[in-house]
């Protein structure tokens, strides 16, 4: 899998990582944004849940990924215990994982987001930030 990038105090599009993990990937105008990033996942080989059900879907095996990573769980459950801020999905593979927010045409990461992001990342879990805009520009 493709090293996710870490958002540190700038933040940047990072959609070309997404789309590079299927190069024959086309967009289809007739699917939402959100149902595109889903099929994108699920055509790779990805497993995902919304964030704001991830307290809910947590089982053992989630756990066990989610360990690997993260450096405190216990902080970690305490975090998504936090809906507001929480990014869109939360997906895995195998054993990696990390977050995903995107980012609709004319939306903006709001500061309790970005707050939560890097909480995620305090902790040792990527987030990935897709911009639709930016998505559309590189179909071709």
């Amino acid at each position: 899998m493709k090293e996710i990038i870490n958002i540190k105090d700038n933040l940047f599009n990072t959609n070309i990582a997404l789309l590079e993990l299927n190069k024959n990937f086309t967009l289809r105008y007739d699917l939402s944004f959100e149902e595109q990033v889903e099929l994108i996942l699920s055509s790779n080989g990805f497993s995902f849940v919304r964030g704001d059900k991830l307290f809910n879907e947590l089982d053992e095996y989630l756990v066990d990924i989610i360990k690997l990573k993260c450096t405190d769980f216990g902080s970690f459950v305490d975090l998504i215990n936090k809906v507001r801020g929480i990014p869109d999905y939360f997906v895995w593979k195998e054993s990696d994982c990390f977050f995903i927010e995107a980012k609709a045409n004319n939306d903006a990461l709001r500061t309790h987001q970005l707050i939560y992001i890097k909480d995620l990342e305090r902790l040792g879990l990527n987030t990935l930030i897709i911009i639709q805009n930016k998505l559309e520009e590189v179909k071709d």
